[in-house]
């Protein structure tokens, strides 16, 4: 047996990492004459010609073309399962192979080994295989078929774009992305046609929600051209800000900042400047030592009460809220809270989470005619239950569907199958009657271990029922939106 290595990479003379070490191990086993090691090769067919097995040694390949060649001129090929797409078709057209389990070299080796020594090199099977399964003249075919479908696919969608940029209800400026208006639009419609939807469309339209309720069982749409031709465009309420309201507001409310991150102390004190005076303001902190520097840091904020509370780093920003300020929110007659915390989305591609905090604190507070406005909704309408930034970016269930359906079965709420339209980043002024029951959980059943996973845990659950439980209350919600504002 002769084995021949094709490919660099084998430079004993140079490679003293690894080269030197299997050189010198060829050479102590009396194998220097059996082993030859070439360099990369333009064409395989003379040496294919020679031989009797082909071994892939890879442990991680797609479907390399080697093995076509292999097939071609009919050879035995031997590979690792789970370590190339070519075990998986070799395994499923029973070919001449020997696919052993993955890594296991002893048994690769004896394998072949049997191979070798065996009389019927069951010839033509490969050959067969390749002709059947792998015929170029197949592949050509394939790809002409691909080709039509696109350039159908590609004048369906234009056709869409064209309908949506005339009817005048895609807002570009709101979707975003690269490009002129026509470019954001056909990529909207190009995602929806293949069941990607990552970006609402206009303001006051949710995909997931639309979805959701029109087209459960087939997401290879496009919501908003659908929506249109049902004459039916909105999903939830949304207020555009400025409202031009001149009343200032004249609620009871309180406002409750969790301030894990010490250092943005001032960030936030610069916002809540902005809001009428006469506010309660809570801040949860988790160490005690931070208390009077954070005191110092809003003094000057507007609040007539400042209470600084020191909690366990458990349960994020919203665990605080409910279990800690449990006594504080509820007792005191707060009409309104408004729920703020220090978040530094540190997932997010550089300076994404500062533009996202940006984004919901301009909305929610921003200067001070627009704090007047967003709480005056509160006061002109009883009915407001939960106020919160409209946002162009979509989010699914994820891993929190059993965390929301036990809450929903604890709190009496209907379990969504597609999650509700919430306040992402968990930023929002709410009604206290509309949520007051999120202060009746369970902390010992709620306050999962730090660290929580990236999904899934009863604190991305609370997120997505507030709205949920707003609606149970006989309230409802809204979102608010300022004209050319987007995060991402």
């Amino acid at each position: 047996c002769k084995f021949v290595w094709v490919g660099d990479g084998f430079d004993p003379d140079n490679d003293l990492a690894f080269s030197i070490y299997l050189n010198r191990e060829i050479e102590f086993a009396g194998l220097g004459d059996d082993f030859i090691f070439l360099e990369h090769q333009k064409n395989l067919d003379t040496i294919f010609s020679i031989t009797d097995v082909f071994c892939l040694a890879s442990r991680m390949d797609p479907f390399p073309n080697v093995v076509i060649d292999a097939l071609s001129h009919d050879l035995h090929v031997a590979c690792f399962d789970h370590g190339s797409g070519s075990a998986e078709f070799l395994k499923r057209h029973k070919a001449n192979a020997s696919v052993v389990d993955f890594v296991d070299t002893y048994e690769m080796a004896n394998s072949i080994t049997q191979y070798l020594n065996q009389k019927d090199k069951k010839e033509g099977v490969n050959l067969k295989i390749l002709k059947e399964h792998l015929d170029f003249d197949k592949y050509v075919n394939y790809l002409d078929k691909l080709i039509d479908q696109s350039v159908a696919f590609k004048a369906h969608a234009q056709k869409i774009t064209n309908e949506l940029l005339k009817s005048g209800h895609f807002d570009a400026e709101f979707c975003g992305g690269e490009g002129d208006a026509e470019e954001k639009c056909r990529r909207y419609v190009e995602y929806g046609l293949k069941g990607i939807h990552f970006y609402n469309p206009k303001i006051g339209f949710s995909e997931i929600d639309w979805l959701s309720k029109h087209s459960p069982n087939n997401p290879y749409i496009v919501p908003l051209y659908e929506a249109i031709k049902q004459e039916n465009i909105e999903t939830h309420p949304v207020i555009t800000l400025p409202t031009q309201t001149i009343h200032k507001p004249k609620i009871k409310y309180a406002v409750h900042l969790h301030l894990y991150y010490i250092d943005m102390a001032d960030y936030f004190a610069r916002y809540f400047a902005n809001l009428a005076k006469g506010y309660d303001l809570y801040i949860t902190v988790v160490k005690k030592e931070s208390i009077a520097k954070v005191k110092d840091a809003f003094n000057a904020c507007g609040a007539s009460h400042i209470e600084i509370v020191a909690v366990e780093n458990i349960g994020r920003d919203i665990g605080p809220l409910i279990f800690s300020l449990k006594q504080q929110i509820l007792d005191k007659g707060y009409e309104v809270i408004g729920h703020f915390h220090s978040k530094k989305s540190l997932d997010l591609e550089s300076g994404g989470g500062d533009k996202w905090l940006n984004y919901l604190m301009d909305i929610l507070i921003g200067d001070q005619t627009n704090a007047q406005d967003v709480l005056n909704i509160f006061q002109q309408d009883d009915k407001v239950g939960l106020v919160f930034p409209e946002d162009r970016n979509t989010t699914d269930m994820g891993e929190n569907k059993a965390f929301v359906a036990e809450l929903c079965s604890h709190l009496s709420l209907p379990v969504p199958t597609q999650t509700p339209i919430f306040p992402m980043g968990n930023m929002f002024w709410a009604r206290v009657r509309a949520i007051k029951e999120l202060f009746s959980l369970d902390a010992d059943t709620v306050l999962q271990p730090e660290p929580l996973p990236y999904d899934g845990s009863y604190m991305h659950a609370i997120e997505r029922i507030t709205p949920l439980l707003t609606e149970k209350n006989g309230y409802k919600y809204t979102t608010i939106y300022k004209k050319g504002m987007a995060w991402k």
